[in-house]
């Protein structure tokens, strides 16, 4: 079958059952897309309560020739209606008289109609040029954060090139500092966004703050709301009550 399908194994030839010499766990891709493989790493080190060993696979999923290809957006609160109602009547009373008169097939006046919109579309909306972001980190991301991020990196690249306990116990090391580092910058920030909103004099500002604070990322990493029972709320219509209910006593 793997013959046929052209597939390939890219385990790291570790075992994936604990206690066992096993490789039972693979992980196969076809060959054609073996360029798109970073690494695929067995997660001996961690701690789970499974007779089963995790397998870590991370794939170049986007070309990056492509990342710098900037978005274009219309900016259709800058146009002048009137002047685009104008151009656009002056562009089809010109393609009245002057059409072709023995070329009348559906598919040759929908191209010339479509031609005139794309036209006057290019010529009186004015757009702007955004280039993607390779990556946004979550809204609470510290640099304490980042330094035990580099840290643990560190750690799991010396843990797969020497598999000894060592290198194992200062990964474990590792890992517990960078979590410990993410709960602390998730304290911090949730600390500073209700401080923020204690200080915000009226509706308008209490709102601008909240959204500068919890700006959405790629992952939407944004800290639930808490209620008083110290259970997070999970639906939007919840949120809202509370909200509206902090925003009155900010003003009163």
């Amino acid at each position: 079958m793997l013959t046929k399908q052209d597939m390939i194994c890219i385990n790291d030839g570790q075992p994936t059952r604990r206690n066992s010499d096993s490789v039972i766990d693979l992980m196969l891709m076809n060959s054609n897309f073996q360029h798109n493989m970073i690494s695929c790493d067995t997660l001996s080190h961690e701690t789970i309560r499974s007779d089963h060993i995790s397998i870590l696979t991370n794939l170049r999923v986007c070309s990056e020739d492509n990342w710098g290809t900037p978005k274009k957006i219309w900016q259709l609160n800058k146009v002048d209606w009137e002047e685009w109602k104008r151009v656009t009547e002056e562009r089809f009373g010109e393609w009245l008289e002057n059409r072709p008169a023995n070329n009348n097939s559906v598919d040759h006046i929908y191209q010339s109609f479509a031609d005139i919109i794309n036209a006057t579309q290019k010529e009186m909306i004015p757009y702007k040029e955004i280039k993607p972001r390779k990556h946004q980190k979550p809204c609470w991301w510290s640099s304490s954060v980042t330094s035990a991020k580099k840290h643990l990196n560190h750690c799991q690249k010396q843990y797969r090139m020497r598999n000894i306990p060592q290198n194992k116990q200062r990964l474990i090391i590792a890992e517990d500092n960078f979590d410990k580092a993410k709960e602390d910058a998730q304290e911090e920030w949730s600390n500073n966004l209700v401080n923020q909103l204690n200080q915000a004099k009226n509706s308008k500002d209490f709102w601008n703050t909240y959204k500068k604070m919890s700006r959405k990322t790629e992952d939407n990493s944004v800290l639930p709301l808490i209620v008083e029972n110290k259970d997070p709320i999970f639906d939007n219509k919840s949120k809202v009550e509370l909200l509206q209910k902090f925003s009155l006593e900010v003003a009163t």
